[in-house]
């Protein structure tokens, strides 16, 4: 968390400096607390580890991913914009929707997430910026999970592009 955080602050101004866009999202596993009340605190483990390799195999160099919180997870985009940064997060949905983890006893579990993007305006803070992509993730959570919410007001319907009703 501290790395993505020191990383935001190092972005955001470079990105004010030069004029470039930054885009922030929050990512959170919906419905995780089920996961480890049914299937135990490792397999909860299990599932945090592949949805972070699943992050890091489907971003850019240049971004920075970190876990923020129990099942919350920071994604730092340099020279990326809010749209830009909404369909990497939507690809990013959609192909967990689809992942199978496999756990150690060799139940297969499906899990999905929400998100929020918010891009840095001149002048915002980078705790403003998180506070703008947390808002829009609690935005994409009410709003039925398994999608993404953007600052500018859009939400995505990944779960009705997964195929899965779980």
């Amino acid at each position: 968390r501290s790395y993505a955080l020191d990383t935001l602050r190092e972005e955001l101004k470079r990105a004010q400096r030069y004029d470039m866009p930054l885009t922030v999202a929050m990512i959170d596993i919906d419905d995780f607390k089920t996961v480890n009340d049914t299937h135990g605190h490792l397999a909860g483990d299990d599932v945090l580890r592949g949805v972070g390799a699943l992050l890091n195999a489907l971003s850019r160099d240049s971004d920075t991913i970190g876990r923020f919180g129990g099942e919350e997870f920071i994604i730092v985009m340099p020279e990326c914009d809010e749209t830009q940064g909404l369909l990497a997060v939507e690809r990013f949905i959609t192909t967990l929707g689809e992942h199978d983890f496999t756990l150690a006893s060799g139940e297969v579990l499906h899990v999905t997430c929400s998100a929020g993007t918010a891009q840095a305006d001149r002048g915002v803070t980078e705790a403003e910026l998180v506070g703008l992509a947390d808002k829009d993730l609690y935005k994409a959570k009410k709003d039925g999970k398994n999608r993404v919410a953007s600052s500018d007001g859009r939400l995505s319907e990944a779960a009705d592009s997964s195929g899965r009703s779980d």
